[in-house]
Order: structure tokens, then C-alpha cells, then sequence
């Protein structure tokens, strides 16, 4: 729950955002339809990276590449840079929002977005976070018998 939490939350400040240079701005969740009405936003399934964290925990890396498409090339930038000013202009803090579409009071604090040009009328937002999946009931015993073992260091000529 809490992943689609995360996304719903920023592809809603996304799509706000957006609105603000396109009112009609519309929100595309799933695969491009062919007769797709622009402009749009689209969200594709973001890429999700793990990494080792602690013994009883990881760190996952989310990157989201969101595409604006337009009908030119310049609404596509307006809209995706109007998009970047507004979360660095949140110090990169989205709020989290309730499903009824209130704000919790915590926020996620993304990596500075970046655009780029990806194609004809179509720019790339590259967004990206972090998250740590906390692993509650680590079996210690599973881990083996951990120990610190001390060496020492020399330097040649030492």
C-alpha cells in the first residue's frame, strides 16, 4: 500500500502542477492509448532498484520516468519545467496524501527532478526517491555466528 501511497501522491502533485501551464492536461496510468487527447501525462510503472541496508534492513531506489507529451515541443518543456520548478520549489517535499485524497501531514522527499528531451513534442521527467524496507521480524539466529575480527594495516616502509 504504501508504494502506491508514494506514487499516487506524486503523480497528483505532478498533475496539478502541470495544470497549471495546460488545464486541460490529462492522466495516462496505463499503456498510450492511440487516440490518446493531448496534452498528457504519462506514468509508467517505475523502475525499482534494491540495495543492502542494514542486517535488518534494505534500501529500495525508485526511478519514475514520467513523460509529458504535447502538441509541440515548447508545451511539452513549459509543462515539464513547470513541474520541476514546483518541486524544487517544495524543497523536493511532495505531501503524502489519504485515499480520500487528504494530506497525512508526512511528506516524501524526492531527488531533484531532471528533464529531458526524449523525442518530437515529448519530454522526460526523471524522478527518483528512496525508501528502506525495514525487516521487523529478523530471525537473528538465520544470520550465523557474526564476528568482528580486527586486523591490522601497514604501509611499506613501515
Amino acid at each position: 500500500m504504501l508504494k502506491e501511497q508514494y506514487l499516487l501522491s506524486i503523480a497528483h502533485f505532478m498533475y496539478e502542477s502541470g495544470k497549471k501551464v495546460a488545464p486541460e492536461l490529462k492522466r495516462v496510468f496505463s499503456e498510450l492509448p492511440e487516440d490518446m487527447k493531448l496534452p498528457a501525462i504519462y506514468f509508467p510503472d517505475p523502475e525499482v532498484l534494491s540495495f543492502p541496508g542494514t542486517l535488518s534492513s534494505d534500501r529500495l531506489n525508485y526511478n519514475w520516468f514520467v513523460k509529458v507529451i504535447a502538441i509541440s515541443t515548447e508545451t511539452a518543456y513549459e509543462i515539464a519545467a513547470q513541474i520541476q520548478r514546483d518541486v524544487c520549489g517544495q524543497y523536493s517535499l511532495i505531501p503524502i496524501l489519504n485515499q480520500d485524497g487528504t494530506e497525512t501531514g508526512n511528506y516524501i522527499r524526492l531527488e531533484k527532478p531532471q528533464i529531458k528531451k526524449i523525442d518530437r513534442h515529448t519530454y522526460q521527467l526523471a524522478i527518483g526517491w528512496n525508501e528502506n524496507l525495514v525487516y521487523y521480524d529478523v530471525d537473528k539466529s538465520a544470520l550465523g555466528n557474526i564476528q568482528h575480527i580486527d586486523f591490522e594495516v601497514s604501509r611499506k616502509g613501515d
